[in-house]
């Protein structure tokens, strides 16, 4: 392994080279990181998912939704021959037709009580409120655009906040005089779900909960036969709150009526379920687990800062997982945002005085549930990214998924200038459409509602988009088309498979991505596997045949002893400034060259006997060094001529990597500590074996001294 691999590799483990950091040191401790780091992950994932959909009821959310807005959009006009509905209001007449029938009947179920029950359950919890936006009345010299056009006495320009209308208008009940108010007077804020955006402020007209129904029809009536609206209304918003006891849902209700300056109604309808104050066991423990859920975002930012600063910026940067990290950090912060403003507002609006309630709107439900859907909005979006942080632990399961995992990151750089390429053509047929076809096609009248067509064109759904661009342009309705079909449906949505696949044939070459993947794959596995076997002796059978005690008990014997190694050992008082690992490594060499030695020494000794038993030594002579040295040559090339050969061993005689065991119903094997092997019989030995012609004559020594 070269050098900036084992770099590379401690980098991964949070160590910088030195003295005493060694590769295995740093495969150790980049284990246990990161089993660490999935097993927090998943918890994080645990608590990220369980608050939110505790925090949010979705399903019961869509049913109340659902019932209401069934009942106020699709009830009929009463004392028409046809259907007319909400959606149908074009004219100022079927607007107070719809205010004069339609909500007195939804607001009042009983023809001579006041605004109590809404669908037999449902409490509306402050007066309902009709407020009017108005326009000034401008000279007809500010209207004149062109000279052939006589001047026009009057003009009524769009709506704009220094057109705003002022002055007072007459209201309800007859004679009284509605002031303007300002947006701070009326606590609204400003709305701009419509066509326009408009400002919170206007005419309020507040009914309070003591109104009856014939009072409310005899307002409508009223305001209607006087014309409260006129040319100078560009806007018309009736809201009110509902709160459902059941299942504690506050629902807020706004219809606007936008007076269009061609003479026209757009109708907007806006619902928004909420969920407001603290009042039951499980909102606390929601409330906790998001609090956790935070405090874990707070972890994991202090973790990508220690990261930051020992590898420093330009390396921190190069990785894409840092870059989607602080993503979710960004969007978690904007959410986090918007929860402390909602939560401040609904805490300071529950302990508010109940009293005025009754009499006027004094909370705008609806800016507060827009709030509510910003908090789940960015939360949804947010959701996205967490689940794709864990695609980069998925190299960690297996070779595929590592494949995959990699695949994604390396074709990341590509798939995004792609994707760039990709939205440019996009937006270029999408302002050639909006700008040939907007004005007859209604599926191009903006540049929003083009580039959703195309869209919708990209999903292969072509029914209705032909015709009615030919309808408009016989030659350059379909070129847009079909051009459009063959370079983005047919060209380049494939782009994107090719670019995957060159990736993933490239990464199937090259092979695994890192050695510390590989190491901590493999260890996972080994104790996932420990872990099921304990589980199933435990909880399902205990093994009692000889085969299944011998898996159980080398089961048992090699965890005991990868554990001692992997335990680092304690160090003296004095540091020597020694590797451990490799202090262990020499000791281990040491030993297997003692029991060499030793080995050797007895070989020796059984030549020197033999040779002694043949007259060759002579202890009483002295010899010189010339005698010594030819008569050591020769003793060192007769132990070159001894031959070995393995022999059975026993448990007093053992290679030196050999060990005895017992298990725990006294059953003895051997097992290897180097290579993990286990065994009953005991282990082969080499033993020295003397040529056939001196072991004729030590049996001839044999016989004649016996």
């Amino acid at each position: 392994m070269s050098q900036e691999v084992q770099y590379q590799l401690m980098e991964a483990a949070g160590l910088k080279p030195g003295p005493n950091v060694s590769l295995a040191l740093a495969v150790d401790k980049f284990r246990r990181e990161k089993t660490k780091e999935v097993l927090l992950y998943i918890f994080f994932l645990f608590l990220f998912t369980t608050s939110t959909y505790l925090q949010r009821d979705v399903t019961d959310a869509h049913a109340y939704l659902t019932e209401v807005k069934t009942s106020i959009l699709d009830e009929p006009f009463p004392g028409l021959t046809y259907r007319k509905r909400f959606e149908d209001i074009r004219t100022e007449d079927d607007l107070w037709l719809y205010l004069n029938n339609v909500i007195p009947n939804y607001l009042f179920e009983k023809s001579d009580g006041a605004i109590d029950f809404v669908l037999a359950v449902n409490v509306v919890v402050q007066a309902p409120r009709l407020r009017q936006v108005r326009v000034k009345k401008l000279p007809g010299s500010s209207c004149r655009l062109v000279p052939r056009i006589d001047e026009i006495e009057t003009c009524f320009p769009p709506y704009s906040d220094a057109n705003q209308e002022t002055e007072p208008i007459f209201g309800w009940p007859p004679g009284r005089m509605i002031p303007y108010s300002t947006s701070t007077d009326l606590n609204t804020a400003w709305y701009g779900t419509g066509i326009l955006a408009y400002d919170g402020g206007g005419y309020a007209l507040d009914f309070p909960l003591n109104t009856t129904r014939n009072e409310m029809v005899a307002a409508m009536q009223y305001l209607r036969q006087n014309r409260w609206t006129d040319t100078q209304t560009r806007a018309l918003f009736f809201d009110f709150v509902m709160f459902n006891p059941m299942e504690r849902f506050f629902l807020s209700c706004r219809l606007l009526f936008e007076f269009l300056p061609y003479g026209r109604i757009h109708t907007v309808p806006s619902f928004r379920v909420m969920r407001i104050g603290l009042d039951s066991n499980r909102d606390y423990a929601v409330f906790v687990l998001d609090g956790m859920t935070y405090c874990m975002i707070v972890y994991y930012i202090y973790k990508d800062f220690q990261t930051w600063q020992f590898l420093g910026g330009a390396r921190y940067w190069k990785a894409k997982w840092h870059w989607l990290n602080w993503i979710i950090y960004s969007i978690f912060t904007v959410a986090a945002v918007f929860k402390l403003r909602y939560w401040l507002i609904s805490f300071q609006w529950t302990r508010g005085d109940p009293s005025l309630d009754a009499t006027q709107a004094v909370f705008d439900f609806e800016a507060h549930g827009w709030t509510y859907s910003q908090i789940w909005n960015w939360t949804a979006f947010n959701s996205i990214f967490v689940w794709l942080k864990a695609f980069g632990y998925f190299k960690y399961v297996g070779d595929r998924m590592s494949h995959l995992a990699s695949t994604v990151i390396q074709a990341s750089n590509d798939i995004s200038i792609f994707l760039f390429f990709f939205g440019l053509v996009v937006f270029a047929y999408t302002q050639a459409a909006h700008t040939a076809f907007g004005t007859d096609v209604a599926s191009h009248r903006s540049l929003a509602n083009s580039f959703f067509q195309h869209c919708f064109i990209l999903m292969r759904k072509f029914e209705g988009q032909f015709d009615p661009v030919k309808e408009i342009n016989v030659y350059l309705g379909p070129i847009l088309l079909i051009s459009f079909e063959m370079l983005c449906v047919f060209g380049l949505s494939r782009l994107t498979i090719a670019i995957l696949s060159k990736h993933y044939a490239n990464m199937k070459d090259v092979g695994e991505d890192d050695a510390m993947t590989v190491e901590f794959r493999t260890t996972m596995y080994r104790r996932l596997g420990r872990a099921r076997h304990r589980f199933m002796d435990f909880f399902l059978w205990r093994p009692r045949d000889d085969v299944a005690m011998f898996r159980q008990e080398r089961d048992r014997e090699m965890e005991a002893i990868e554990d001692r190694e992997s335990k680092p050992k304690k160090r003296r008082k004095k540091d020597l400034g020694l590797d451990p690992a490799a202090v262990r490594a020499l000791q281990k060499h040491l030993t297997h060259v003692q029991d060499g030695v030793q080995v050797l020494q007895d070989k020796v000794g059984k030549l020197y006997k033999r040779y002694a038993a043949h007259g060759l030594v002579h202890d009483d002579e002295e010899e010189d060094e010339g005698d010594v040295a030819n008569q050591v040559q020769a003793f060192e090339d007769e132990i070159k001529e001894v031959k070995t050969q393995p022999v059975p061993g026993n448990k007093t005689v053992l290679p030196p990597t050999w060990r005895v065991m017992e298990g725990d119903d006294g059953s003895i094997f051997y097992f290897n500590v180097e290579t993990r092997k286990v065994q009953w019989d005991p282990p082969m030995v080499m033993s020295a074996v003397a040529p056939a012609e001196e072991v004729i004559e030590v049996q001839d020594l044999e016989e004649e001294e016996a």
